[in-house]
């Protein structure tokens, strides 16, 4: 047996004054008569289904004849149990409190319900196994384009569960998709107000000229009423809206005010309202249109200009570097030069050492002033990025902008630490360094007596025409004359 009919019972028992709740695994009916909860009993039988039933004292009654006296009664029914990521409903009662409420489950199966509804970000469909289902990617949420101030939100937070993946998918023939297209269609008309009244539910559109419009609530027959046709023309407008992330702010704006424009001045009857949003849609693509050529003159002005500042950032990042390579350089050279007073023990140490702090500090500065200066940039890229150029998707900034600085920057930072590392190795080197260990202390040169005498005398000669000679040594005081 099909559970079809118990759903179709249990929702006539709603209409009828029974009240109906359903929750993610059982369908609560309370107040009923002795008749009414003896034919949900007989189809619950029928489908091996669990029951609880509890008269109006709270005592639990069995199978046995149910009698008038005991009502109203309440019967707990426990649906068949579903599975992960599921949502199986019963009664078209229960689809729309759950459509009003929400439910993060993207696949929905609903007794009731004779054709698939595919959406954006769900799939409703008769019950049975589920269909492979993957959601559309996020969009821009409606309530950051419409303004409330009430503790409750009117505005869903997510318009893609009331988005239907293809136009003129879905049609009213069944009771279930009513129940859907009512609850869709203030989901996608409070998307599109400027503003919504807290208090009176009202829509407010600027204009100009303002226009004020009433939504119909809890309407059973707003799905007939309205017709499929409105219905799809709704669909279109959103979906142009809120197609294009980025352009969302702007087509919401241009929607709003034409509708305004098409609307106001037949007052705030609602159906005024469905009769014009397709001439409103129109009108907005075609302002939208209009702007995309003023909105592209300045988007060139602002990347030319997006440009320019790139460039000149990557220009001061690279003078940094050259500074930087010069100052390592003449440190480096200074630090050899001190290397060779020490081996020559030209200067003192403490001299050496005092130069060697002032080359050190000199770099150190050199080094934190491009580091500064490259930290500055960032901030301010940081900071101004979502304020004049977040018309640009962030891969497309990251191309433009970051990746090139960044280039410059890394450039940076290798010489700089290249240089510390030089400059450190020579410091050490020149203040730790054993160089006096190299330095000759004595030219004296110890030869035999014998020949210390011969070159005495090469050297008497010699110095008559100013010639140089190592001062000589011999191991033994001499007596050079007694040898002539």
């Amino acid at each position: 047996m099909s559970a079809v009919p118990l759903a179709e019972l249990l929702d006539s028992l709603n209409f009828g004054g029974a009240f109906i709740r359903e929750s993610e695994n059982d369908v609560s009916a309370s107040g009923l008569s002795a008749d009414m909860a003896m034919a949900v009993i007989t189809m619950c039988q029928e489908l091996a289904w669990d029951f609880d039933l509890f008269d109006s004292a709270g005592t639990e009654w069995g199978d046995s004849i149910l009698q008038p006296d005991f009502a109203p009664y309440r019967l707990r029914i426990s649906k068949p149990p579903s599975g992960e990521d599921r949502l199986v409903l019963l009664t078209n009662t229960g689809l729309a409190e759950w459509l009003k409420v929400g439910h993060a489950a993207i696949n929905w199966q609903v007794a009731r319900l004779t054709q698939p509804i595919v959406t954006m970000a769900r799939l409703l469909q008769p019950w049975g196994e589920p269909q492979a289902y993957q959601p559309s990617s996020s969009i821009k949420s409606p309530r950051s384009l419409v303004r409330e101030y009430g503790v409750e939100r009117f505005a869903p937070e997510d318009i893609r569960p009331w988005l239907l993946r293809e136009e003129t998918s879905v049609s009213n023939g069944d009771a279930a998709a009513k129940v859907w297209i009512s609850v869709s269609m203030g989901a996608l008309v409070n998307s599109l107000a400027d503003e919504i009244n807290p208090t009176t539910q009202q829509l407010k559109f600027k204009g100009p000229p303002k226009l004020t419009i009433t939504l119909p609530i809890g309407h059973d027959g707003l799905a007939d009423e309205i017709g499929i046709k409105y219905f799809n023309d709704l669909q279109r407008a959103v979906r142009w809206v809120f197609e294009n992330e980025r352009e969302a702010e702007l087509r919401h704006g241009l929607m709003a005010n034409d509708i305004a424009r098409s609307v106001g001045g037949n007052g705030d009857n609602f159906h005024y309202f469905l009769e014009g949003i397709s001439a409103s849609l129109d009108g907005a693509k075609a302002a939208y249109q209009v702007s995309l050529s003023e909105l592209g003159r300045d988007t060139l002005k602002i990347l030319a200009e997006l440009r320019k500042a790139v460039t000149e950032e990557t220009a001061k990042v690279a003078d940094a570097t050259r500074q930087l390579v010069t100052s390592v350089a003449g440190a480096l050279a200074i630090s050899l030069g001190l290397i060779a007073a020490r081996v020559n023990a030209a200067a003192s140490n403490e001299l050496i050492v005092a130069v060697m702090v002032v080359v050190v500090a000199y770099v150190g500065v050199v080094i934190y002033s491009g580091y500064g200066f490259i930290q500055l940039q960032r901030q301010l890229r940081k900071d101004w990025q979502p304020r004049l150029y977040r018309f640009l998707p962030l891969s497309e900034y990251e191309s433009m902008v970051s990746r090139p600085v960044a280039k410059a920057e890394r450039t940076f930072f290798v010489v700089a630490l290249g240089g510390v590392l030089g400059v450190v190795v020579l410091t050490l080197a020149v203040v730790f360094g054993r160089w006096n260990a190299f330095t000759n202390t004595s030219n004296v040169i110890s030869l035999p007596p014998h020949m210390v005498c011969d070159l005495e005398n090469m050297s008497d000669k010699s110095s008559a025409v100013g010639t140089d000679v190592l001062q000589l040594s011999a191991p033994e005081p001499t007596n050079c004359e007694g040898k002539e």
